[in-house]
C-alpha cells in the first residue's frame, strides 16, 4: 500500500523527482533503474536525519512559509498563500502570471521559486484542488493550485514551530505593558476636546502649542515636551493627530480642526475594534514618518516625506506586521533576534537594491535607492543596521506600542524584547478573536449634582456626559458637575431636560436622587419659557388699532398665531397659509404687501431713509439702527451715529455694504463720501520731508550701509505700498484734501 508522500510524488513529472532526489543527496542516474523508485524516494524524504539537515539549510522566506503552512493544518491555497506573502513585502511580485519557478534561482527570487525548493527539498508539496487531488498532468517543482507538507514529513516538525528567538521574563529588570485601552481612552480625550474648542491650525497644518500642552496633560500617557516648539516635534501626540484625520474622526473646515460627522460612533465600538481600526490607520497613513523619529536620521528627513518615501514605508510597516503573525503572543521575543529575522526573510523591505553593469548601487546614496534620500551610511553593512533595524526597532518601540500592540521589555535601561498583547494577537490573527464583555453601567448621581463616571466605562457614554454636564476631572475616574448651565448648552443642541433624566435612569448604577430628577424638570420648563422660532412670516401693522380689529375678526385671526407686539402678530404656516391671510386682509378693505417682494428703501442725497411701504420691515431697522438716527420723524444717516458706530467696530465698508443690499438704486456718492470721512475709513497719514539718495546698485547700497563712516548716516529706504512721493508744490493741497477726509495728519513717519 502505497503513502500520502509516495501519491505525490507520483504526480511529479520524471525531472522533477530527479531534482528533488539530488536535492537530498541520492543518486538522480539510479532512481529510474529502481523497481519501485518512488516508494524509495519517499522513504528518503521521510527521515528524520534528513528532514533535520534541510531544515537547517532554509533560508529567513522558506522558514516563514514552512511555519506558515504547519500553523494551517500543513496546507493552504497557493493564490492565498502568495497574496499574504506579497502584501507583507516578504516577497517580489512575480514578473508574469505564467512564471514557473526554479530551486537554483538567487536573486531577486519570487514566490514560485521558494516554493520550487522547498518541493525539491521535499518538505512542501503540491496537489491538484480540493475536489480532485490529481493533477491533469504530471506536475513540475512549480506550485499548482494547493500546497502541503505531506503527513511523513509533518510528523517529524514540531507542531508549532519559531524560529524566533525568545527571553524569560526574569532576565528583564522592566516590562512597559502595551495599553490599547490608554491610547482609545486618550484618542477621545483628544476627540471631545476638539468637540468643545476652536482649534485654528497653523499655516503648517499644525495644532498651536497651547491645545497640544492643554490636552497633554489630561492624557493618560503624558509625553515628555520640554524644549518642543511645534506639534511636529512631538511624538505619540503627533501620531494621535494622524491616525485620527486617516480614521476620519477629525476633519480640517478652513484650517479648524473639528470632530467629523457620526465619528462619535466609533466610540461606540469594542476596544478590539477600535484597536484594529487605529492599527489600520497606521499603515495606510501617509503623514507619518518613523524614518523622522530615528535622532541619527531625523536632520535628513523630508517633512512631510515624499510620495515615493511615503510608499516605501507603507511597505515597510506592512512587512513588520506580517512578521509579527509569526511570534509567540505568550512569550518575550528577542528585539535583536526579530530584526535579525527581518533581514533573512527580506533585507530589501524599504530599499531594494538596483543592480547595473558595474554592479549593485549603494541603496543609502540619494541616486541610488528608490526614495532619493541620501542616508548618513558610507557602505551597505553598517547601512542596514542603521537605517533598516533602527527602522523595525522604532515601529515595535511607538507605533506598535502606543497602539497596544505589543508589550516592552526592558533592560540594561533599553528595550530587548517585546511580547504580543492579548488583543494584538486577536487582531494579527495569531489567536482566535475572544467575546469581550459590555461596559456595565457605571455613572453615580450624587444629590449635589455631581456625577462619578468609574472605569471601565464606554467612551460613548463619556461622550454623552459632555454634552450636558461639565467635566470637572479626567482620570481614573471622571467627574463631573450637572448645572442649569450646562442642561441649558445642551438644550441649545436639541436634548432635552427628559431626556437627560432618562439617561441618567438608564446609565447609573444606582438610583437618580429624587431633588437631581425634579430639579432637572424644573429646569427643562424655565428653559422652555423663552423660544427661538425660524422661518415664520410676520404680520406688522401702522397702528395698534389695526391689529386689534384684525384679531377681533375671526375669519382674519385664524390666519394668524400669538400677538408679539401691540403692532406685529405671528401668521400661521407660509405659502398657501399666507395667501389664505391676503385674502382676508382683502376681505375687510386692506391691502397687504410683501416686504421681499422689491428693495425695501432708497438712500437720499441728505442721508435721509426713504422707505417704500408706510410700515418698515422691523428687520430692516434692525440692520440700519447702528449707523443711523430717527430725526424729525425720518430714519438719517448721521455723522453722531457713524461715529458712534465705528466706535463699537463697524467699518465705513461695512456700513456702505450693508446699505447697499437693500438699497433700490447705487448710493449717491455724496452719502459714500460722508460715511468713509465719519467712520475715519482713510485713517490717518503722516508727510515728512526727506531726501533720497540713489546709488548705482543694490549692492552697492548694501556696501556703504556696512561701511563704518556712511552706514551711520543712511537708512535703506524700501518703500512699500504705503508711501508714496509728493512733488513740493502739492504739498499744501494734498494736506487740504486729506483734512477733508477727515484724516489727521504727523509730521513723523510711522515705522512698518
Amino acid at each position: 500500500m502505497s503513502s500520502a508522500l509516495e501519491d505525490l510524488l507520483r504526480s511529479y513529472s520524471p525531472n522533477a523527482q530527479q531534482t528533488i532526489a539530488k536535492m537530498n543527496g541520492l543518486d538522480p542516474e539510479a532512481l529510474p533503474g529502481t523497481p519501485d523508485h518512488v516508494r524509495v524516494l519517499a522513504q528518503a524524504l521521510a527521515r528524520p536525519e534528513r528532514i533535520e539537515r534541510v531544515l537547517s539549510d532554509l533560508d529567513g522566506v522558506e522558514r516563514l512559509v514552512l511555519e506558515r503552512l504547519l500553523l494551517q493544518n500543513g496546507q493552504a491555497k497557493t493564490d492565498l498563500l502568495r497574496q499574504e506573502l506579497l502584501q507583507s513585502g516578504f516577497i517580489p511580485e512575480s514578473p508574469s502570471a505564467k512564471y514557473v519557478g526554479s530551486p537554483y534561482r538567487q536573486l531577486p527570487r519570487y514566490f514560485e521559486d521558494v516554493l520550487a525548493r522547498l518541493a525539491a527539498l521535499g518538505l512542501v508539496l503540491s496537489t491538484g484542488d480540493s475536489e480532485h487531488n490529481d493533477l491533469a498532468e504530471p506536475a513540475e517543482l512549480s506550485p499548482s493550485a494547493r500546497v502541503l507538507i505531506p503527513d511523513e514529513i509533518r510528523r517529524t516538525l514540531p507542531s508549532s514551530p519559531t524560529w524566533l528567538p525568545t527571553l524569560p521574563p526574569d532576565g528583564l529588570s522592566q516590562i512597559v505593558e502595551g495599553a490599547p485601552d490608554e491610547f482609545q481612552r486618550d484618542l477621545f480625550l483628544f476627540w471631545s476636546y476638539a468637540n468643545s474648542h476652536q482649534m485654528v491650525l497653523t499655516s503648517r497644518g499644525w495644532i498651536p502649542k497651547r491645545h497640544w500642552t492643554h490636552l497633554n496633560e489630561e492624557f493618560r500617557y503624558k509625553e515628555s515636551l520640554r524644549g518642543l516648539r511645534n506639534e511636529g516635534e512631538t511624538g505619540r501626540f503627533g501620531f494621535l493627530h494622524i491616525l485620527m484625520e486617516e480614521m476620519g474622526l477629525l476633519q480640517q473646515a478652513e484650517r479648524e480642526l473639528k470632530p467629523a460627522p457620526n465619528s462619535r460612533e466609533f466610540l461606540a465600538l469594542s476596544l478590539r475594534a477600535r484597536t484594529e481600526r487605529a492599527l489600520r490607520a497606521w499603515l495606510r497613513a501617509s503623514a507619518w514618518n518613523e524614518l523622522s523619529r530615528i535622532q541619527e536620521l531625523s536632520s535628513n528627513s523630508p517633512r512631510p516625506p515624499s510620495s515615493r518615501l511615503t510608499s516605501a514605508l507603507k511597505g515597510a510597516r506592512q512587512f513588520v506586521a506580517g512578521l509579527l503573525r509569526h511570534a509567540p503572543p505568550d512569550q518575550w521575543v528577542s528585539l535583536k533576534g526579530f530584526i535579525e529575522r527581518a533581514r533573512a526573510v527580506n533585507d530589501e523591505f524599504l530599499l531594494p537594491r538596483y543592480h547595473s553593469y558595474y554592479g549593485f548601487h549603494n541603496p543609502y546614496h540619494g541616486h541610488g535607492n528608490a526614495v532619493s534620500w541620501e542616508f548618513p551610511a558610507f557602505d551597505e553593512a553598517k547601512g542596514w543596521d542603521l537605517v533598516e533595524a533602527r527602522l523595525i526597532a522604532n515601529m515595535l518601540q511607538e507605533p506598535l506600542h502606543w497602539l497596544g500592540v505589543v508589550s516592552l521589555g526592558w533592560a540594561a535601561n533599553e528595550p530587548v524584547a517585546f511580547r504580543v498583547t492579548p488583543i494584538g494577537a486577536q487582531i494579527l490573527g495569531i489567536s482566535s478573536p475572544q467575546p469581550e464583555q459590555a461596559p456595565e453601567r457605571r455613572i453615580i448621581v450624587q444629590p449635589n449634582f455631581q456625577i462619578f463616571a468609574l472605569d471601565p466605562i464606554s467612551d460613548y457614554t463619556l461622550s454623552l456626559l459632555d454634552e450636558f454636564a461639565e467635566r470637572v476631572k479626567s482620570e481614573r475616574v471622571f467627574e463631573y458637575q450637572l448645572s442649569r448651565e450646562s442642561v441649558y448648552e445642551a438644550q441649545q443642541k436639541g436634548v432635552t431636560a427628559a431626556q437627560i433624566a432618562a439617561f441618567l435612569d438608564r446609565e447609573s448604577n444606582t438610583p437618580v436622587p429624587q431633588n437631581v430628577k425634579m430639579t432637572l424638570h424644573e429646569w427643562g420648563r424655565y428653559h422652555e419659557r423663552i423660544v427661538f422660532y425660524q422661518g415664520v412670516a410676520l404680520c406688522q401693522v401702522a397702528e395698534p388699532d389695526i391689529l386689534d380689529r384684525i384679531l377681533n375678526d375671526p375669519r382674519v385671526s385664524a390666519h394668524l398665531a400669538a400677538r408679539i407686539s401691540p403692532t406685529t402678530a405671528m401668521a400661521r404656516g407660509s405659502g398657501a397659509g399666507l395667501q389664505g391671510l391676503r385674502k382676508a386682509l382683502h376681505g375687510k378693505g386692506i391691502l397687504s404687501t410683501s416686504t421681499r417682494s422689491m428693495p425695501p428703501y432708497a438712500v437720499q442725497p441728505d442721508g435721509r431713509i426713504r422707505f417704500r411701504h408706510r410700515v418698515p420691515d422691523f428687520h430692516i431697522l434692525h440692520q440700519l439702527a447702528p449707523f443711523t438716527l430717527e430725526r424729525d420723524g425720518d430714519l438719517r444717516i448721521t455723522e453722531e451715529a457713524v461715529a458712534k458706530a465705528a466706535s463699537t467696530g463697524w467699518t465705513a465698508a461695512r456700513i456702505i455694504q450693508t446699505l447697499s443690499a437693500q438699497q433700490q438704486e447705487a448710493l449717491p456718492l455724496d452719502v459714500v463720501s460722508k460715511i468713509k470721512v465719519w467712520g475715519k475709513h482713510y485713517g490717518d497719514a503722516a508727510i515728512s520731508k526727506v531726501t533720497l539718495v540713489q546709488f548705482k546698485s543694490a549692492d552697492i547700497l548694501r556696501e556703504l550701509a556696512e561701511d563704518l563712516e556712511i552706514g551711520p548716516l543712511i537708512v535703506p529706504f524700501s518703500p512699500t505700498g504705503a508711501l508714496a512721493i509728493v512733488r513740493d508744490e502739492n504739498v499744501d493741497a494734498l494736506r487740504a484734501a486729506l483734512r477733508q477726509r477727515g484724516m489727521g495728519l504727523d509730521s513723523q513717519l510711522r515705522s512698518g
